[in-house]
């Protein structure tokens, strides 16, 4: 595979993920990443086309996906390893260690959605970052104009996708208290049980004190309690269940790049912009 073949393929990958990996447009794909590869050349070295900037913005994306896949993961058993452990007659618990993996990576999810409008800001637009002030003054005065034109355009955007919960919410997890206000909620046989990411749940269930007066009551208490088994629809976050939050959160995240294309065509269409430090 010839370099110009593989960048090709990669960009057309991304396009596909972008449009949220519906098939049946395999071709189009194609001649969209060679036509935008073919661009990307001719911009010639130093500044690139602005197609080229979006491989960064897509990355995001693909990440905050594959993390939010892992994340409900962490949740899951090994069947094969489950199927043996009934056989034998042991109690089946959850996953080892699953809190630590699954509190990991939806932290992951938070940081790499969040940054999907900072880096289309970055790469487009007019950074207001302190660090990026000198860059912007830099540029040539036609460039400026169009990241700033950029910039006020996508400005809504950019901030309705800063005003929702999860956004807030990785800036808690993040900035201030260092976890997500998650909360998880198991209704057993004995009771209701519920953890956060500083509260581990317990690994089965806390039989309550009663009278044992009988026969019954006697046995009943010999019995093995049983294990606690989490499921995505015992999480919320601020209240509200965390697996459709992040579903509509990811899906804020691939709506700004449809934005954030759109506008930056209008923009700076095929003219050659200055890659960000």
């Amino acid at each position: 595979m010839t370099n110009q073949h593989r960048r090709v393929s990669e960009r057309a990958y991304f396009i596909w993920e972008a449009e949220g990996r519906r098939h049946g447009n395999d071709l189009a794909h194609w001649f969209q990443a060679e036509a935008e590869v073919r661009a990307g050349v001719r911009a010639g070295r130093g500044n690139v086309m602005p197609i080229d900037l979006w491989a960064g913005v897509e990355r995001k994306i693909s990440s905050a996906r594959f993390f939010l896949e892992e994340m409900w993961r962490s949740l899951e058993h090994d069947p094969r390893a489950e199927a043996r452990a009934i056989a034998s007659g042991l109690t089946v618990h959850m996953p080892t260690r699953w809190e630590e993996s699954f509190y990991a990576r939806l932290d992951a999810f938070l940081v790499m959605s969040r940054s999907v409008p900072e880096v289309i800001t970055c790469c487009f637009g007019k950074d207001r970052s302190v660090q990026m002030r000198n860059w912007f003054l830099a540029l040539p005065a036609t460039e400026k104009k169009r990241r700033q034109a950029f910039s006020t355009q996508f400005r809504n955007d950019f901030d309705n996708f800063r005003a929702l919960a999860l956004s807030n919410a990785r800036d808690i997890t993040v900035h201030r208290y260092g976890y997500p206000d998650v909360v998880i909620t198991v209704t057993g046989k004995w009771g209701v049980y519920t953890g956060t990411p500083i509260s581990r749940l317990p690994t089965a269930e806390t039989e309550p004190p009663i009278v044992r007066d009988t026969d019954t009551l006697k046995w009943a208490a010999t019995l093995q309690l049983d294990p606690i088994r989490v499921t995505p629809k015992d999480f919320t976050i601020g209240g509200k269940p965390l697996a459709e939050e992040c579903r509509l959160y990811l899906a804020a995240a691939e709506n700004l790049v449809v934005t954030g294309r759109a506008i930056a065509t209008a923009v700076h269409g095929t003219d050659p912009i200055t890659p960000p430090p």
